[in-house]
């Protein structure tokens, strides 16, 4: 299914393509077909597209970025058109100067690895349309996680596990916590006492099976740029924050991805949440707040729950928004129990269901859209051309308004209390893709330092070794200083502090297993790497 993909590029607010899917007959015939997305960012740095192969044959293929005249299917070859990109006007000739993918001529060093079977590929394009790089997902090692691939015109493959030996994060937090660039494996239950702040950035996170995170009255957490998902596929109970009305406690969840979890996230007057540009995959609620005051739920793909956005009594006058999102595989997209949304904006989101798209019982629901501008929502309910449920209300009186081309989606909202407008214009829900290209940043597993030159800071003796060692800074370093030994598979084995001013320092591997590790050493905002043997 396309919701146990592992990506650790995760979808970004902007606007989402559907390809249309082409296939000859000197093509291999799937058996399923291949289900492919583009997401055009807002913020300039270009095109990611996710390929699913449901089936047990590899497939050659090729990208069309829109422009009709290279739209043909080629012998041999699946097709993905993005024909989206080019009608809408948003990317043009001069935002993709190369139309598809293999380009055609191909240009020098161009390699075009097929699909693999059972496997999910996230591709990387500049604005231009310059590939930058490529992610793999395949089903037999699901746990390790996704395999940085491609960079440019380089094939690279590393092995990175993401199930750690042992475990590093448990039991209670009294204190700031920030967690960056690291593979951290919870193995008990995380407990966030009043005050402290947990903070995972650019870090792969595996859970043991059944366990938490859980936060007190006024503790506050940061998701960037993370995956959070249980070990070998095992379920976990996901991030649980209870608050106060007098804290100002927060949660942020950004270009991240949560999987697995039954109950990924749920809150109680909590003052803040904002979930940006990140997929939510597998259990049966995505998302729950209970009192809640502000929330910002923007650019996110929900996909395989039974209700992906849940709210119950939530306060009045709070400034809230759910827009841009699309919901997949559900039963239910939204769901309201007795809340106070009179200012709740609920504009751009795509619905498909299986029962009802939005339901809200007892609730002040404000009117979405206006005669001016509809509200933008796509219904598409499972089974049916006509979609029914899609708005199924029980509370205060609300008008929907829709314009002229969601006329004949919005036809049965089988709810009390909703009136049907027709609005002047239908609202746009596309977001301009600039014309610069910004740098993508590409997460690449622990490797030796290439650059000797930074080698000489730190020295590690003797090596090889039996397991004992030690590990010398030339000069003192004035700050506390955090020591990551890994091993060849990426697992962390140890983490250990090195105090102020410490010069030579004394490390050992337990139980002196042979092999070849990594000793990481984080300097002044650099981290420097080196080899160790174990014989």
């Amino acid at each position: 299914f396309w919701h146990t993909l592992l990506v650790n590029y995760v979808f970004n607010r902007g606007n989402l393509y559907q390809a249309i899917f082409y296939c000859n007959a000197v093509s291999p015939q799937p058996q399923y077909p291949l289900i492919a997305f583009a997401m055009v960012h807002e913020d300039g740095p270009g095109v990611k597209v996710l390929i699913m192969n449901h089936n047990s044959t590899p497939h050659d293929f090729r990208i069309n970025f829109g422009n009709t005249s290279n739209s043909t299917n080629t012998s041999g070859k699946v097709t993905f058109n993005f024909t989206g990109l080019y009608t809408d006007g948003y990317l043009n000739s001069q935002m993709l100067n190369n139309a598809q993918y293999p380009f055609v001529p191909a240009q020098t060093g161009d390699t075009v690895l097929a699909i693999p079977p059972h496997s999910t590929i996230m591709m990387v394009f500049d604005c231009h349309g310059k590939f930058q790089g490529r992610l793999i997902y395949r089903k037999e090692n699901y746990f390790e996680g996704p395999k940085l691939q491609q960079i440019g015109n380089v094939d690279v493959l590393p092995v990175y596990n993401v199930c750690a030996r042992g475990g590093f994060l448990g039991g209670t937090i009294t204190v700031d916590t920030h967690l960056t660039n690291d593979t951290i494996h919870v193995n008990m239950d995380v407990n966030l006492e009043d005050g402290a702040k947990l903070t995972f950035n650019n870090c792969v996170v595996v859970f043991a099976e059944g366990t938490k995170i859980t936060s007190q009255p006024g503790s506050s957490i940061e998701i960037k740029n993370t995956q959070l998902f249980g070990c070998i596929g095992n379920g976990w109970e996901g991030i649980d924050m209870n608050s106060s009305e007098d804290d100002e406690d927060y949660l942020l969840i950004q270009n991240s991805l949560i999987l697995n979890a039954a109950n990924s996230v749920r809150t109680s007057n909590l003052l803040n949440v904002t979930v940006l540009g990140s997929i939510f995959a597998n259990g049966e609620t995505a998302l729950n707040m209970n009192n809640g005051r502000l929330f910002t739920i923007t650019g996110n793909i929900f996909g395989g729950y039974i209700t992906c956005l849940k709210t119950k009594n939530s306060i009045s006058d709070f400034s809230r928004t759910i827009n841009e999102n699309r919901f997949m595989e559900t039963h239910t997209g939204l769901r309201f129990e007795n809340d106070n949304h009179n200012n709740l904006e609920i504009q751009c989101n795509e619905f498909r269901y299986k029962r009802d798209a939005i339901r809200s019982f007892d609730t002040n629901l404000k009117d979405l859209g206006n005669s001016t501008l509809s509200s933008g929502n796509i219904f598409k309910m499972e089974g049916t051309d006509s979609p029914r449920n899609c708005l199924v209300h029980s509370g205060s009186p609300l008008t929907y308004y829709f314009g002229s081309l969601e006329a004949q989606i919005f036809v049965n909202p089988d709810a009390t209390n909703v009136s049907l407008a027709n609005a002047e214009e239908d609202k746009e829900c596309l977001l301009v893709s600039r014309d610069n290209c910004p740098e993508w940043d590409i997460f690449l597993p622990v490797a030796e330092e290439a650059d000797n030159n930074v080698l000489t800071t730190v020295t590690i003796f003797p090596n090889p070794n039996s397991g004992s060692f030690n590990l010398k800074f030339e000069k003192a370093v004035n700050e506390e200083t955090t020591i990551h030994i890994r091993d060849f598979m990426g697992r962390i084995v140890s983490i250990q502090k090195a105090k102020p001013n410490a010069q030579n320092i004394t490390l050992e591997i337990e139980g002196g297993v042979r092999g070849i590790y990594f000793v990481s050493v984080g300097i002044e905002g650099k981290t420097i790497t080196q080899k160790v043997l174990v014989q």
